[in-house]
């Protein structure tokens, strides 16, 4: 799990980190970064992964922004749709405004709440993102793990992962984006083996194929990428898909 704090208060960054502490340790989380920011760009540029380990703990309220906490919300909502967000302020008044920006924050905690009741709730979100992270990994998320990276991304927007040109780094298409994995095509199909290796420089989820092209021997997929097929695999792809498809 990885847990991030936005807070421009000294004295409240001081308060959530020791009580997160506490949990990890009262919980044996597994928690791999626990980080503090004051500002809202250093906290964007420090996030590289995604999926529901990433738990946020955010004020609205940073450097006399009223909204600056919100805004920052909406920038991980557009990069990761599986992170948890929490809202830490005294600014209750703003709570509509999540819903505007379509933010599906997971609570809405208020400062001013006494020290049981906010322990309580910081401490239900912590349990929940540990379980949610379980369950969707389980369930369907597309889950890679490794000493430098950790992505969690919803098995059917995957579409095929490329052997990259530089030594041991894949490239993993989705419908949205390009991601680059420092591991090898091998490590990624030991912990996915729901995708199907189909030429020795590409692997693909069969799932989100919509055409094959047998005489070219390639891929196509529905936003106009193509991945190519080994003449070998050609038959064992097919059948991946549940027949020929033209």
């Amino acid at each position: 799990m990885n847990i991030f704090i936005l807070e421009d208060d000294y004295h409240q960054q001081g308060r959530m980190e020791n009580l997160l502490y506490q949990l990890q340790e009262k919980h044996a989380l597994s928690v791999k970064r626990l980080e503090v920011y004051s500002k809202t760009e250093l906290l964007l540029q420090a996030v590289q992964e995604k999926g529901s380990h990433q738990l946020f703990f955010l004020d609205i309220e940073i450097k006399g922004d009223p909204l600056r906490g919100l805004e920052a919300a909406n920038s991980i909502r557009q990069r990761d749709s599986q992170a948890l967000i929490v809202f830490v302020t005294t600014h209750s008044e703003f709570m509509p405004l999540t819903f505007r920006y379509q933010i599906s924050a997971l609570d809405y905690i208020d400062k001013p709440l006494d020290k049981e009741n906010f322990e309580a709730r910081v401490e239900a979100a912590v349990l929940y993102a540990q379980k949610q992270n379980r369950k969707t990994v389980a369930d369907t998320a597309f889950s890679f793990k490794s000493k430098y990276q950790q992505f969690q991304i919803p098995y059917e927007d995957i579409y095929f992962l490329e052997t990259s040109q530089i030594s041991h780094h894949v490239i993993l298409y989705t419908q949205t984006e390009r991601i680059e994995l420092f591991t090898s095509m091998n490590e990624v199909l030991k912990q996915e083996s729901r995708l199907h290796k189909c030429h020795r420089s590409y692997a693909l989820n069969p799932k989100n194929v919509v055409r094959i092209d047998k005489m070219e021997r390639i891929a196509h997929f529905p936003n106009g990428m193509t991945c190519l097929i080994a003449r070998t695999k050609m038959k064992e792809t097919l059948a991946k898909m549940g027949g020929e498809i033209e």
